[in-house]
């Protein structure tokens, strides 16, 4: 236990509240600038090429703040980065559940299904003179509609478009 807890904590038992919240509001800071400093850790583990032990640092982050939907978003980010697809999408997904208006997470979940759709398509036998014709005819709707497979999700890739134009 710190000196600085144990201090608020004998303020709080001599009755001194106002002493208590000033110790506690000190805490409070302190607590936010290491999470500040986690933050930056995590970004320049990243940046260094060490992904994984960024991911670890960021897992913390998310412990110590729940409610914040921004380090869900950064742990997806890093998550997909380490190709842990389905853990990505989680994380992308909880960031959203906390901040429904959160366009970049909707943005970068929607790209990951599509990277992911993507392969499954690419994975499987296409007619190649399919693929040529839609190329040579610049038909861009049709090249789309292979990528998404689901029609949800090309119906939400469409809506994206719209939004943006």
């Amino acid at each position: 236990m710190n000196t600085s807890f144990k201090s608020a904590s004998k303020a709080y038992d001599q009755k001194n509240y106002a002493k208590t919240l000033k110790i506690i509001n000190e805490l409070e800071q302190i607590e936010q600038e290491q999470i500040d400093v986690l933050y930056l850790k995590a970004l320049s583990l990243l940046h260094l090429n060490q992904s994984v032990l960024s991911e670890k640092v960021l897992k913390k982050l998310t412990l110590k703040e729940p409610e914040n939907p921004f380090r869900y978003s950064c742990l997806a980010y890093v998550q997909t980065h380490n190709k842990k697809f389905d853990l990505a999408k989680k994380n992308y997904q909880k960031a959203i559940e906390l901040d429904p208006e959160d366009e970049i997470s909707k943005n970068n979940l929607l790209l990951l299904d599509q990277k992911q759709e993507h392969k499954h398509v690419m994975g499987t036998k296409l007619k190649p003179n399919y693929i040529k014709q839609d190329v040579q005819s610049n038909s861009y709707l049709s090249i789309i509609k292979q990528v998404f497979t689901k029609k949800s999700t090309f119906n939400e890739f469409i809506e994206f478009i719209k939004k943006i134009f």
